[in-house]
């Protein structure tokens, strides 16, 4: 059986991601089988994550790249300029940013990194670099990067995917609803240097903790990274294609010094009765009590869906909070957790 050590293959490409977690990989990482699913994805390789116990942390093991994947050892022909021209070129990628300046300030918080390490992140998965941008540390609603080994990245287990918490009180995935809209307000606002726009919010894609329905983002593989400018009079505002559709546009959402694209990702794919496949069925707030003023919180979260610019996401995103939590006061839930 294979350990978590196995999965790092360090001796096959020592220059992938990095070495500063190897140590404890090695001597203090044991893989885990005390659930269904983490014997599913231990055993199968479910999407190359492995769950893991290290130290007294449980941790999530990526493993970002196999051997049939191989790049030349490229360590002695990367530059910086290298870098910069790969990320503004105009091609289909999971993580992309919106200008040259952009990309010069994203890369210059790596000055410190070994160029083949970046080389091969911007390659391969560029998720820990902004989990190093947008750090745990500093109150980010992401998993805390431990470190990088070999072919794999070490990160915090936040909890379980979205969809396992479909069976608990419409109060509880209320208060999970909101820090959702809270995430999305925040990636959008609240870092000094850049806006983040993630697209792919799924269900899988964000976890909660049981234990306190703490809500992270845990794959940030795909996104666009825009340089943050002060000014607010330019809006991005996203236009909702179909009743059964999400796109998005780069060039819509680099255009402008501000788009409400994370606050329709979530409304449309998380929240609205009609969130598509994977989320559960009805949405997040599906089965709400008697108790609680459904036609008028609906009402709000299908105008966030379906609004153009002539109402802002903005002051609808305000109304849905100030709703459930005024559903929340109500059953005093903040003194009950």
């Amino acid at each position: 059986m294979k350990t978590a050590w196995d999965l790092s293959e360090v001796d096959t490409c020592p220059w992938c991601f990095g070495l500063n977690y190897c140590a404890e990989l090695q001597n203090n990482t044991t893989l885990q089988y005390d659930s269904f699913s983490k014997v599913v994805f231990n055993l199968f390789s479910v999407k190359n994550v492995y769950f893991a116990r290290s130290g007294g942390t449980e941790v999530v093991i990526k493993k970002l790249i196999d051997k049939g994947d191989d790049f030349p050892d490229i360590r002695s022909e990367i530059k910086s300029e290298d870098l910069i021209n790969f990320l503004i070129e105009e091609k289909l990628r999971n993580f992309q940013v919106c200008s040259l300046e952009t990309a010069q300030i994203f890369l210059k918080d790596f000055a410190y990194k070994n160029l083949s390490y970046l080389w091969t992140l911007l390659n391969i998965n560029a998720e820990p670099l902004l989990l190093e941008i947008f750090p745990k540390e500093e109150n980010w609603p992401v998993p805390r990067l431990l470190g990088y080994c070999g072919r794999t990245v070490i990160e915090e287990n936040c909890g379980a995917p979205l969809n396992n918490i479909e069976d608990l009180s419409w109060h509880d995935r209320a208060y999970v609803a909101l820090q959702l809209l809270d995430i999305s307000f925040k990636f959008t606002f609240e870092h000094s240097k850049f806006r983040l726009y993630l697209t792919d919010v799924s269900p899988d894609n964000i976890a909660v903790n049981m234990s306190n329905l703490k809500a992270s983002i845990v794959d940030l593989e795909n996104a666009i990274l825009q340089r943050k400018i002060e000014r607010t009079d330019t809006f991005h505002y996203t236009q909702h294609s179909g009743t059964d559709e999400y796109a998005f546009s780069k060039s819509g959402i680099c255009s402008r010094t501000i788009s409400d694209h994370n606050i329709y990702s979530i409304c449309r794919l998380l929240l609205s009765p009609s969130a598509p496949y994977p989320m559960m069925s009805g949405g997040l707030l599906h089965s709400s009590p008697s108790t609680v003023d459904a036609a008028r919180l609906f009402v709000q979260i299908e105008l966030c869906v379906y609004s153009t610019n002539h109402v802002s996401r903005f002051l609808i995103v305000k109304q849905i909070k100030e709703l459930i939590r005024a559903e929340l006061y109500k059953v005093n839930y903040y003194n009950k957790h």
